[in-house]
């Protein structure tokens, strides 16, 4: 108890010294401010990029794919196997209609709102069952294509990143005019999507066959049945959850290199300033330490206090840093992933606790020598640096 009450002492006396040293300790602040806001808004970008592929796709869904196809764009589905696929085992009807969606995408280039420049954007045409397949897409506004005819609707993502997403505007792409009939949104990879009707989408594209073939089971441990009943076929069965999976382990981890490094790099120049700002702080303060020391307070409990505040300080930058992503960064529609498409940047606190732990290690690492010195000099040699 008495060594609770000797750190609080030692705590009121180091704040009230602290606007003398105020300056100084700005570079322990201004440093983990750096160090926490370029590498993190790189991982914040790897880590939303991750969260909309994990959060995609539903466990009683499966999706056929060639053989040797790892993703939809490089998928042939042949209009012959149609028929083998709508009689497979274990997929859901929904009045009286096989709950399965034959599906196509195309890649264009629409214009972005934000500057003169082209993004990379999927155009994903799905059957009218498709829909249904797709209980968590919802219509925001307007209506959903009509069968055969070139509406598109368009994801909430994809419409803030691209002009003319907008209902009633046309977009340019695949060869042909399409008028934006609606917006809709999912949480998922679709919604940074335009979506089209499958069989207008394959007359644009010229082709004869689909890209893939979605399917709603009628649980998720009929999977194995389905897959079984496709053999004959030179096909792919995943799980939907299991596919974007799969898409997310195929994207490169050099942003999460480049942000580690970052972190390493500029970690060392923060520690060394830490370094050199907290001896500059027990010098500071070598006048209130001999007293301490002096009146019989223990060296170890005021080398704690050095170390508190270094943290605290250190985390103070970190939490700016993070205040600065989350400014910059929250909610903004990045362009990017395996197949175009938008998705948002979301700074979690998942990311804040990651740096005020790096801000706490570099603090305490920072602290060490300084408060090493002060818990084993003793008031004699703290004397003689005064």
């Amino acid at each position: 108890m008495v060594s609770l009450w000797q750190f609080l002492g030692v705590m009121r006396l180091s704040a009230r010294s602290f606007p003398e040293r105020i300056k100084s300790s700005l570079v322990i602040v201004i440093g983990l401010t750096c160090v926490t806001a370029l590498p993190l808004s790189l991982i914040t970008v790897g880590e939303s990029l991750k969260s909309s592929y994990i959060r995609a796709g539903a466990p009683d869904r499966a999706i056929v794919l060639s053989q040797g196809a790892h993703a939809q764009s490089g998928s042939r589905i042949s209009p012959l196997w149609a028929d083998a696929i709508l009689h497979a085992q274990g997929i859901r009807q929904w009045h009286g209609q096989v709950l399965a969606s034959f599906e196509i995408a195309a890649g264009f280039q629409p214009l972005k709102r934000a500057k003169p420049e082209k993004g990379n954007a999927t155009m994903r045409g799905i059957s009218p069952l498709g829909f249904a397949i797709r209980p968590e897409l919802k219509l925001l506004s307007g209506r959903l294509p009509k069968p055969g005819s070139q509406d598109v609707i368009v994801g909430l993502q994809a419409q803030r990143k691209f002009a003319d997403f907008d209902i009633g505007r046309q977009i340019d792409a695949v060869e042909r005019r399409w008028r934006v009939v609606g917006v809709f949104e999912t949480g998922d990879t679709l919604d940074g999507d335009v979506v089209a009707d499958a069989d207008a989408l394959r007359a644009a594209k010229h082709r004869d066959g689909y890209n893939s073939v979605r399917v709603a089971l009628k649980s998720p441990d009929r999977l194995e049945d389905f897959r079984k009943s496709l053999r004959a076929l030179p096909v792919r069965v995943l799980r939907e959850t299991d596919y974007y999976a799969q898409l997310w382990s195929q994207v490169p981890n050099a942003v999460y290199f480049v942000a580690y490094a970052l972190l390493l790099l500029m970690g060392g120049g923060a520690l060394s300033g830490t370094v050199h700002t907290v001896y500059a702080a027990t010098s500071a303060r070598a006048h209130e330490i001999v007293m301490l020391r002096a009146i019989g307070f223990n060296g170890a409990l005021v080398a704690v206090s050095v170390v508190v505040e270094a943290v605290l300080l250190a985390c103070l930058g970190a939490l700016i840093g993070v205040g600065v992503d989350w400014l910059w960064l929250d909610g903004y529609p990045y362009n990017g992933g395996m197949e175009g498409g938008v998705f948002p940047i979301h700074v979690t606190w998942r990311m804040a606790a990651l740096a005020l732990g790096w801000a706490i290690a570099i603090g305490i690492w920072g602290a060490l020598m300084p408060s090493f010195k002060v818990a084993r000099g003793t008031v004699a040699e703290a004397m003689r640096d005064l």
